[in-house]
């Protein structure tokens, strides 16, 4: 019996080592012209040491439609700054909700400093970004953005 406890109490420490979100939420901003509404749903974690990312959105306005090619930027802010997290989901209708699977990019393509339409500028090197990652954050913005060409 005592070896099943100290094998369960290893598991749940792995599993608090390697699975520890550092966001799951939503975030609601209104960003004006055709778009008057833009809620995301977001789930930041990790897992075995590799950052997460999953997120879908949906929007209002007086558009009928986006472009396909439209995405959100998360802004997040921690002690050591603020990066951008791209959320590259579908592109939903009107009032519906995209759809979007988890990704686990690089870690030099985790977090940017900026973007430029629906591509990332200045990406953040592997070290800091897993800093940043394990420091954990606030998504303290949402954009909606498309490329720009």
């Amino acid at each position: 019996m005592k070896k099943v406890g100290i094998v369960l109490v290893a598991l749940f420490a792995a599993a608090f080592l390697f699975a520890s979100p550092p966001g799951k939420g939503t975030y609601s901003t209104r960003p004006g012209g055709k778009v008057s509404s833009l809620e995301v749903s977001y789930n930041l974690s990790s897992l075995m040491g590799e950052a997460v990312i999953n997120g879908i959105w949906k929007w209002d306005g007086t558009a009928d439609s986006l472009p396909s090619d439209t995405v959100v930027w998360l802004k997040v802010t921690n002690s050591m700054g603020s990066a951008f997290i791209k959320i590259d989901s579908t592109v939903p209708k009107k009032g519906a909700w995209s759809y979007n699977t988890s990704g686990s990019p690089a870690w030099n393509k985790v977090l940017y400093q900026g973007y430029n339409g629906n591509q990332g500028q200045r990406p953040v090197d592997a070290d800091t970004a897993k800093a940043f990652w394990k420091q954990g954050f606030q998504v303290t913005g949402a954009t909606l953005s498309v490329s720009v060409n």
